[in-house]
Protein backbone atom coordinates (compact mmCIF):
# COMPACT_ATOMS: atom_id res chain seq x y z
CA UNK A 1 0.00 0.00 0.00
CA UNK A 2 2.88 2.52 1.03
CA UNK A 3 4.47 1.74 -1.87
CA UNK A 4 1.28 2.43 -4.02
CA UNK A 5 1.27 6.10 -2.74
CA UNK A 6 4.87 6.82 -2.96
CA UNK A 7 4.50 5.73 -6.80
CA UNK A 8 1.56 7.87 -7.06
CA UNK A 9 3.53 10.91 -5.39
CA UNK A 10 0.99 10.66 -2.50
CA UNK A 11 2.44 13.30 0.26
CA UNK A 12 2.08 10.35 3.50
CA UNK A 13 2.39 11.39 7.26
CA UNK A 14 2.28 9.45 10.39
CA UNK A 15 0.14 11.10 13.63
CA UNK A 16 0.24 8.83 16.62
CA UNK A 17 -0.43 8.85 19.77
CA UNK A 18 3.55 7.67 20.35
CA UNK A 19 6.42 9.35 21.02
CA UNK A 20 8.90 10.29 18.52
CA UNK A 21 11.60 8.73 19.31
CA UNK A 22 9.10 5.46 19.32
CA UNK A 23 8.26 6.52 16.17
CA UNK A 24 11.35 7.10 14.15
CA UNK A 25 12.89 4.00 15.67
CA UNK A 26 9.88 1.74 14.67
CA UNK A 27 9.74 3.24 11.17
CA UNK A 28 13.75 3.13 10.66
CA UNK A 29 13.46 -0.67 11.88
CA UNK A 30 10.56 -1.80 10.03
CA UNK A 31 12.48 -0.09 6.81
CA UNK A 32 8.96 1.82 6.16
CA UNK A 33 10.71 5.02 7.06
CA UNK A 34 11.28 6.32 3.33
CA UNK A 35 7.71 6.00 2.74
CA UNK A 36 6.16 9.01 5.13
CA UNK A 37 7.46 12.63 4.59
CA UNK A 38 6.26 14.28 8.35
CA UNK A 39 5.27 12.24 11.04
CA UNK A 40 3.74 13.60 14.67
CA UNK A 41 3.76 12.42 18.04
CA UNK A 42 1.93 12.27 21.06
CA UNK A 43 4.16 13.78 22.76
CA UNK A 44 4.12 16.82 20.72
CA UNK A 45 0.28 17.58 21.51
CA UNK A 46 -1.04 18.76 24.49
CA UNK A 47 -4.17 16.12 24.21
CA UNK A 48 -4.13 12.45 22.60
CA UNK A 49 -6.76 11.12 20.55
CA UNK A 50 -10.18 11.79 20.24
CA UNK A 51 -8.40 15.09 20.31
CA UNK A 52 -7.40 16.46 16.41
CA UNK A 53 -4.39 18.22 17.44
CA UNK A 54 -1.96 15.73 16.20
CA UNK A 55 -4.15 14.97 12.83
CA UNK A 56 -3.50 18.69 12.49
CA UNK A 57 -0.22 18.88 13.47
CA UNK A 58 0.98 16.03 10.78
CA UNK A 59 -1.03 17.99 7.93
CA UNK A 60 0.72 20.93 8.63
CA UNK A 61 3.47 19.44 8.58
CA UNK A 62 2.89 18.38 5.33
CA UNK A 63 1.61 22.09 4.24
CA UNK A 64 -1.57 20.73 3.43
CA UNK A 65 -5.29 21.30 4.75
CA UNK A 66 -6.75 18.66 6.73
CA UNK A 67 -9.94 18.32 4.26
CA UNK A 68 -7.42 16.91 1.97
CA UNK A 69 -6.33 14.28 3.91
CA UNK A 70 -6.91 10.43 4.25
CA UNK A 71 -7.06 9.41 7.31
CA UNK A 72 -6.01 5.63 7.28
CA UNK A 73 -7.30 4.36 11.35
CA UNK A 74 -7.32 1.31 13.39
CA UNK A 75 -9.07 2.80 16.42
CA UNK A 76 -12.58 4.38 17.62
CA UNK A 77 -10.21 7.17 19.25
CA UNK A 78 -8.32 7.78 16.08
CA UNK A 79 -11.51 7.65 13.86
CA UNK A 80 -13.28 10.18 15.94
CA UNK A 81 -10.06 12.49 16.03
CA UNK A 82 -9.93 12.32 11.95
CA UNK A 83 -13.45 13.15 11.82
CA UNK A 84 -12.84 16.09 14.24
CA UNK A 85 -10.04 17.37 12.02
CA UNK A 86 -11.95 17.35 8.90
CA UNK A 87 -10.10 14.66 7.93
CA UNK A 88 -11.69 12.00 5.35
CA UNK A 89 -11.42 8.38 7.28
CA UNK A 90 -10.91 5.31 6.50
CA UNK A 91 -11.86 2.49 8.97
CA UNK A 92 -9.19 -0.67 8.90
CA UNK A 93 -11.27 -2.70 11.13
CA UNK A 94 -9.56 -6.24 10.64
CA UNK A 95 -12.65 -8.48 11.72
CA UNK A 96 -14.34 -5.74 14.29
CA UNK A 97 -16.04 -2.75 11.84
CA UNK A 98 -17.24 0.49 13.22
CA UNK A 99 -20.87 0.14 13.55
CA UNK A 100 -23.58 2.33 15.83
CA UNK A 101 -23.57 5.94 14.08
CA UNK A 102 -19.87 5.80 13.51
CA UNK A 103 -21.05 5.50 9.57
CA UNK A 104 -21.04 9.53 9.21
CA UNK A 105 -17.45 9.51 10.37
CA UNK A 106 -16.10 7.08 8.18
CA UNK A 107 -15.78 7.31 4.28
CA UNK A 108 -14.94 3.84 4.23
CA UNK A 109 -14.27 0.67 6.40
CA UNK A 110 -11.90 -2.24 5.33
CA UNK A 111 -11.02 -5.45 6.56
CA UNK A 112 -7.11 -4.41 5.66
CA UNK A 113 -5.04 -2.57 2.68
CA UNK A 114 -5.25 -5.45 0.55
CA UNK A 115 -8.64 -4.11 0.40
CA UNK A 116 -7.88 -0.36 -0.51
CA UNK A 117 -5.60 -1.64 -3.20
CA UNK A 118 -8.55 -4.10 -4.42
CA UNK A 119 -11.38 -1.64 -4.92
CA UNK A 120 -10.67 1.80 -6.80
CA UNK A 121 -7.78 2.93 -5.00
CA UNK A 122 -7.07 6.28 -7.45
CA UNK A 123 -10.82 7.35 -6.38
CA UNK A 124 -9.92 6.99 -2.97
CA UNK A 125 -6.66 9.39 -2.90
CA UNK A 126 -8.45 11.48 -4.99
CA UNK A 127 -9.02 14.92 -3.21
Amino acid sequence: FLTRLSSSRVSVALASSSEVADIERMLSASGLLKFFQVWAGGDEVSQGKPDPVVFLLAARRLGVAPSSCLVIEDSQAGVTAAHRAGMRVVDVHRGTPLVNGWGGMISRSVYDFDELLEEGFERLIAP
